[in-house]
């Protein structure tokens, strides 16, 4: 998909009947920030299809004059392969496979979303995850009230 089909899309999702803008040379003009993203290429991700997500990315960011496209040596997040990490947000995304590569395109690099079911934990930890400890009840809580304090 090219850049423009990506923006005419996303236009159309968020409502705007405009078209996007596009220059002579049929680059896509829409306001998108410009980010790199690296997809690691280390053997335990290129073992998982990180190939397969890099020429996805390339391919649906074709257009997208902003968006930088590479490969990157192992990033040191081998079992959760492939990975992909998009600055300067710094989100890290973990498990990535090509079918996902158009929903970060659409949702964080035009939407300016990131892909929270995508995220990687160790970088981008859940609230939900955190568990509230519960304190023990203290001795005073066992005792019968006296009268002063009814």
């Amino acid at each position: 998909m090219t850049g423009y089909a990506i923006a005419r899309r996303h236009t159309l999702k968020m409502g705007v009947a405009s078209e996007p803008a596009v220059d002579n040379e049929g680059m896509c003009s829409m306001d998108i920030q410009r980010r790199c993203v690296l997809v690691c290429q280390g053997r335990s991700c290129q073992r998982n299809g990180a190939s397969e997500v890099l020429e996805e990315f390339r391919r649906c960011t074709g257009a997208m004059a902003p968006i930088f496209v590479a490969e990157c040596d192992c990033t040191g997040q081998c079992s959760s392969g492939p990975t992909v990490r998009v600055t300067p947000d710094q989100s890290w995304y973990c498990r990535v496979r090509p079918n996902d590569v158009g929903i970060v395109v659409d949702e964080h690099l035009v939407g300016d979303r990131p892909v929270e079911s995508l995220l990687h934990p160790r970088f981008h930890p859940r609230l939900e995850s955190f568990t509230q400890i519960d304190t023990p009840p203290s001795d005073d809580d066992d005792r019968e009230p006296n009268e002063s304090e009814s």
